[in-house]
């Protein structure tokens, strides 16, 4: 069984002297000074227990949780004095967003002689609310079953050669913390609002590795490949304002990427005199 709890508070503030964005807030003219105030609250928990059972050359391995996340998103931006054009709720956020994602996962393991083979089957309901006061038009809820299967393959051949490989699907989530509605100064000239919508991104990963590792030489090599392809269903504009705002909004057209790399690694254990 396993247990993990955390919560993190962080209470920022940001103060522009003189102020920013005079174009947007004072027809131009000049200002004493912006003020923005942030406070993040984040509850996390991921409960989870199983258990391992053998069956002649099978394993089995599987377990059951879940995951459960809170967070809570206020920022306020303010002038000092007051300006023409004060900001109003457009720079404003009151964003709490509500996860939990309850999943059982299936795992088996077969043995025989210099093979192993590895299967794990995860499912889980993704189930996320969010929520904005002074943006309701995004308050959103979605229900997702998600599926992540996974599989593996490892030989260990004669005279220290092993050899495996590795395949395993991907579904993802956008991460809470690039939901905000609001306009945010996350730099001191940055004013930026961040509009995704809580879509799904999907993909794989394939790996091969060949590996030599001998004990008695004290030599260790392992050469690696590793192909990923990931699906995202829109692709990130950023619109740049004349009065120094900036948007990023997702457009309606998937994203594909795919990537290769080759990883290779190497370590030998030089033996003083003497030593064995």
């Amino acid at each position: 069984m396993k247990s993990l709890v955390q919560f993190e508070k962080q209470d920022e503030s940001l103060n522009l002297e003189p102020g920013m964005f005079e174009n947007i807030f004072n027809n131009g003219n000049p200002y004493k000074a912006a003020n923005q105030t942030v406070l993040t609250k984040r509850f996390y928990t991921h409960q989870s227990a199983g258990f391992i059972t053998k069956w002649k050359r099978l394993t089995f391995f599987p377990s059951a949780g879940f995951v459960f996340r809170l967070q809570h998103l206020n920022t306020r931006l303010t002038t000092s004095p007051e300006v023409l054009n004060p900001p109003d709720t457009g720079y404003f956020n009151n964003n709490q967003i509500f996860i939990i994602r309850p999943y059982i996962k299936t795992g088996l393991e077969y043995k025989y002689k210099s093979l192993v083979l590895k299967a794990e089957l995860p499912l889980s309901l993704h189930v996320q609310q969010s929520d904005d006061k002074h943006h309701s038009e995004f308050s959103a809820e979605s229900n997702k079953l998600l599926v992540e299967p996974k599989g593996s393959l490892h030989y260990q051949f004669k005279g220290f050669w092993q050899a495996g490989t590795t395949l395993a699907l991907i579904q993802r989530q956008v991460e809470p913390d690039e939901l905000y509605y609001g306009y945010i100064l996350t730099h001191y000239n940055l004013l930026i609002r961040n509009q995704l919508p809580n879509a799904q991104t999907n993909g794989r990963t394939f790996s091969l590795r060949l590996s030599y590792r001998n004990p008695i030489t004290s030599l260790f090599q392992s050469i690696t490949y590793a192909n990923s392809y990931l699906r995202q269903p829109y692709l990130l504009s950023t619109m740049l304002y004349p009065d120094g705002r900036t948007e990023v909004f997702p457009v309606d057209m998937p994203v594909l990427t795919t990537s290769h790399s080759v990883q290779y690694n190497g370590s030998y254990i030089c033996q003083g005199p003497g030593l064995r």
